[in-house]
């Protein structure tokens, strides 16, 4: 927060430059006035509506150890767009849930690289077709990891 900052800092500058490019358009264009004990009202943060009408779901069904959990709770999964296609520039991330589900919503249609990392070795480098206004179902097992099946070879670390 901006009150608990000390104004000379960079995390002060950083902030408030942050907090500058968040308000809305509907504003006056500057954030308003700081109020008592100089704190800044809270601003109207612009949100970002997905536009896709389309959906990819599963469940990341790996045991990291030999006899344990089925299942990666609080795993992020990626999911990007493919060069020179309506996707290239679609990017989402999700984490999984307790029971290692994991649901990308509202996304556009088309071809994606799905991934657990986007930096250093991942387990699964899939290709996924989203076909627009319809869900996928994709589970992430050890019969569809790097070691058995790799769609991106070339973007390999």
């Amino acid at each position: 927060m901006l009150a608990n900052a000390a104004p000379e800092s960079m995390e002060y500058r950083a902030a408030k430059s942050w907090l500058a490019d968040a308000w809305s358009p509907a504003t006056s264009g500057s954030p308003p006035a700081a109020g008592a004990g100089g704190a800044t009202a809270p601003p109207t943060i612009k949100h970002v509506e997905r536009t896709g009408d389309a959906g990819l779901y599963g469940r990341v069904a790996w045991s990291s150890e030999p006899g344990g959990p089925p299942s990666i709770k609080r795993m992020q999964v990626h999911l990007t767009g493919v060069p020179d296609t309506p996707t290239t520039d679609q990017r989402y991330t999700v984490r999984t849930d307790e029971e290692g589900r994991y649901e990308f919503k509202r996304i556009v249609g088309g071809p994606y690289k799905l991934s657990n990392r986007v930096a250093g070795k991942p387990t699964w480098r899939l290709r996924v077709e989203v076909e627009a206004g319809r869900d996928t179902a994709l589970d992430l097992t050890p019969g569809n990891s790097i070691t058995v099946r790799d769609d991106f070879p070339e973007t390999a670390q």
